[in-house]
């Protein structure tokens, strides 16, 4: 079996499975499943979400040219938690091809880095289960991001329960309460397998 990497998405070859976009083959046993995202393209297919204390606080997820970890884009995540704390997230399904629930090996890695210096370190946020986060509290996997401008890389790896056909992977930012920052996120990695 040959992998290769694409820009947003791995294709597996060799075997007849298109495993960058995961179609589902019945009861197949789960192959392994390798995605790369460089947000060269933006965030489409992506779904970003807020949980704030209060809801009105200021923030933003967008891709932007600049800084980059490597190639042509990256993602921009910025809290104004000054009047109270919360956390910002992107999340996305991923189909599987296991077809009942059960127990994954999930791993995230990443590279992040602060713009300026914010008061206080912000934490990255890192999620793989069957479901969506419903909330900040849901996330149980949190670093520390450095207050630095340097890129530095981040990974969570875990085992996970999934819904038999879905993964859910997410990553964001926590700020603390009356802090705010702004991190710059490139060059994501999932990879999941039995």
């Amino acid at each position: 079996m040959r992998v290769r990497f694409v820009s947003g998405m791995v294709k597996v070859i060799g075997l007849g499975i298109f495993a960058g976009l995961g179609v589902a083959c019945g009861t197949a046993p789960l192959e392994p499943l390798l995605l790369n995202y460089s947000f060269e393209e933006g965030l489409a297919g992506w779904d970003s979400r807020a949980s704030l204390l209060p809801a009105g606080l200021a923030w933003s997820i967008n891709p932007v040219p600049q800084p980059t970890f490597e190639g042509a884009g990256s993602t921009r995540f910025s809290l104004d938690a000054a009047g109270g704390e919360g956390a910002i997230w992107v999340q996305k399904h991923i189909p599987l091809t296991m077809g009942k629930d059960g127990l994954v090996s999930a791993r995230i890695s990443l590279y992040a880095r602060v713009e300026g210096t914010p008061p206080q370190e912000p934490q990255l946020l890192l999620w793989a289960w069957g479901s969506a986060p419903f909330d900040r509290n849901s996330f149980t996997a949190k670093k520390p991001v450095a207050l630095t401008e340097a890129w530095n890389e981040y990974s969570w790896t875990g085992r996970v329960q999934t819904s038999g056909k879905a993964l859910w992977f997410a990553f964001g930012i926590e700020v603390p309460q009356g802090a705010a920052a702004t991190v710059y996120i490139d060059k994501v990695a999932v990879e999941v397998t039995k």
